[in-house]
């Protein structure tokens, strides 16, 4: 009290002088844009009597918060402290538009200084909730703190349930038809995405009729058992309609036409694992004939104003009977690779010519094939094998590719060395049963080279199948291994999670990633429920930063995405399936979403495909029961055909 007397006594000397420091401002009034009396607008406070250097404020509410992208939640209101908001998986940082009350007031935002500005610079958020603490320091001292909560979260609704326009029993909608088929002929890749394009395989299709959109007769049909067929459906905002209905030129019984699907744009390739065709190398039109049983081919579409036409047919350059070629595909741009499962060559290495290609010594060691595409002609560019062949290897059952790098994984590889590039020794181990391996293929000009030998961080002895499913995004790539056997949860568990061998078949999945041209494993990821015939990382797909890893028989009877934990640890709806999707942020893999279809069934296999691109999810169901038609068929509760189906999660 001494003090504030001793200040006003001052004040009142200040006053009486000529030009005094009140000049001609009025008590509590504004004077040349100056100071304002009273507290209520938030302004510095002049002393009572309005008179003297002014008094420091006390104000230290926020004025403004907004967030982009995002909205935040509830409205802003400078007596609410805390506040929400969402964006997407794919979203990586937000800014803020913050303002104190006081102008004069200091503002910190995550304990760093910073000035009122409409955007601040990115703040980072990683996957979960990222707390964004806001700080307004009044004049005074007096601190008052808001805390904005941003979510970066996974996939929040099943947008579409997509159906053939022509549902039939059996006929491997999003997969396999039949549990007798030896394992090497699903195909790998039987749903992929590209933008707002779903694409579909159903390889046991049984229309008789061929080419593009043959009409509603030709849908009908049902008469040529497994001639398969294929399905794209475009997106405009959320509804989804289905724009083409695709069959092989000259579709005949078990081609397996669909059997592997994939898209990059507006060109579509589809792989035929069982056609039949003696012919070698690339043409516009398919040669008919049967004389070399499942050799299989690959067929190539473009998209013009949305109109799909055929562009090209592709053989081996080596055709011969049972290689499977077109049992995995992969496109990216203009170029094209192709797995044959089951090709019997014992070359290693890239294009050893001609002689080597017609061996057949190394029954099922399995083949890649790489196109290229000049203006609308397809030439092939590259006959890859492995860097140390061996006969039921089966290089080739999955593939992928990305910019100048192909994948080819074989996963009944003998190996039973870890990690990448363990040496030639390593190579030619054969003391393991189908552990597994990943080829990294490197192009530069015109030239293809093998670029690394990848196993994983715990192959074992045993019948892991690394490899089983591949995907690559950019530098990166993830690997599936649905028999590895470790009772783990999660990302990165551990050495000693790693090594167990407890949970037979529970599966797994390894993350890559290439850093000035090396490769080397950067995450361990299992099931957040994992169980014994999960079979996770039976499928898998990488865009960026999101990976999704399909779990075609986990058990649980939920239903949606994220139903909480009591709903994981179900197993009440017997190999009924599962996908989980997980974000890399700040160099750390996290587990995002649980995903389960809206009418979760047993032995709807849904898992059995699955693609992502950007925020977009699509999982197959190929065991899935419903006879409805087209998309939201609104039967999903309906058990009466086994047609399979496919989700679209956004």
């Amino acid at each position: 009290m001494r003090s504030r007397n001793l200040w006003l006594r001052q004040v009142a000397l200040l006053a009486l002088l000529p030009g005094g420091l009140l000049g001609c401002g009025g008590s509590g009034g504004r004077s040349g844009g100056g100071t304002f009396a009273g507290g209520g607008d938030g302004g510095t406070v002049l002393p009572p009597g309005g008179g003297g250097p002014p008094l420091p404020s006390d104000n230290a509410d926020l004025a403004r918060l907004y967030v982009t992208p995002g909205v935040v939640a509830p409205i802003f209101d400078a007596n609410i402290l805390a506040y929400t908001s969402q964006v997407t998986m794919l979203q990586e940082s937000v800014s803020l538009s913050v303002a104190p009350a006081d102008p004069n007031a200091t503002l910190y935002v995550n304990g760093v200084e910073t000035t009122s500005t409409f955007f601040s610079p990115p703040i980072p958020v990683a996957g979960g909730a990222t707390p964004i603490v806001i700080q307004v320091h009044a004049q005074t001292g007096r601190v008052r703190t808001y805390v904005l909560s941003v979510t970066r979260g996974g996939l929040t609704t099943e947008e579409a349930y997509v159906k053939a326009s022509n549902t039939g029993d059996r006929d491997g909608f999003g997969g396999k038809g039949s549990d007798t088929d030896n394992i090497t002929d699903y195909g790998h890749g039987t749903v992929a995405l590209s933008g707002d394009t779903l694409v579909v395989g159903a390889p046991y299709e049984s229309s008789q009729y061929g080419g593009v959109e043959p009409g509603a007769d030709a849908e009908k049909d049902d008469t040529m058992y497994a001639a398969g067929a294929v399905y794209v459906y475009v997106r405009s905002g959320t509804t989804w309609t289905q724009e083409a209905y695709i069959k092989a030129p000259y579709p005949d019984k078990n081609d397996y036409f669909g059997c592997a699907v994939a898209i990059d744009g507006d060109t579509l390739v589809v792989g035929a694992s069982g056609e039949a065709s003696d012919v070698t190398g690339v043409d516009s039109t398919t040669k008919d004939n049967n004389n070399a049983a499942k050799a299989g081919a690959a067929f190539v579409f473009v998209r013009s104003y949305g109109t799909w036409t055929q562009q090209a047919y592709l053989k081996a350059s080596n055709t011969d009977a049972g290689d499977k070629f077109g049992t995995s595909v992969g496109v990216y741009e203009d170029t094209i690779v192709v797995g044959a499962v089951s090709e019997a060559s014992s070359a290693t290495g890239v294009n050893k010519g001609t002689t080597y290609e017609a061996d057949n010594s190394r029954a099922g060691a399995g083949a890649a094939y790489v196109f290229v595409r000049s203006g609308s002609a397809w030439s092939q560019q590259a006959y890859m094998k492995a860097s140390n062949t061996d006969a039921a290897d089966h290089f080739g059952l999955s593939v992928a590719i990305g910019k100048d790098t192909v994948l080819v994984a074989a996963p009944w590889e003998k190996s039973k060395s870890n990690g990448v590039n363990p040496g030639a020794t390593a190579e030619a181990d054969n003391s393991g049963i189908a552990v597994g391996a990943v080829y990294v293929f490197a192009r530069s000009g015109a030239t293809w080279v093998q670029d690394a030998y990848v196993k994983s961080s715990n192959g074992k002895t045993g019948t892991d199948l690394f490899g089983w499913s591949v995907a690559i995004s950019g530098d990166m790539f993830v690997a599936g291994a649905p028999f590895e056997s470790s009772s783990a949860t999660g990302v990165n568990a551990g050495s000693v999670a790693e090594a167990d061998d407890s949970m037979p078949s529970a599966g797994a999945a390894y993350v890559f990633l290439r850093v000035d041209g090396t490769w080397a494993q950067r995450a361990y990821l299992k099931a957040s429920n994992s169980g014994g015939d999960d079979r996770f990382g039976f499928s898998v797909d990488i865009d960026g930063n999101v990976v999704v890893v399909g779990a075609l028989f986990e058990d649980g009877n939920a239903t949606g995405i994220n139903p909480g934990a009591a709903a994981e640890a179900s197993n009440a709806a017997f190999n009924g399936g599962a996908a989980y999707v997980f974000l890399c942020s700040e160099f750390k893999w996290r587990a995002m979403d649980y995903v389960k279809a809206s009418n979760t069934d047993a032995t709807d296999s849904f898992g059995f495909g699955v693609a992502v691109a950007k925020d977009t999810v699509a999982v197959s169901a190929p065991g899935e029961a419903s006879k409805g038609l087209g998309v939201n068929s609104g039967l999903g509760a309906d058990n009466t055909l086994i047609s399979g189906a496919a989700y679209v999660f956004r």
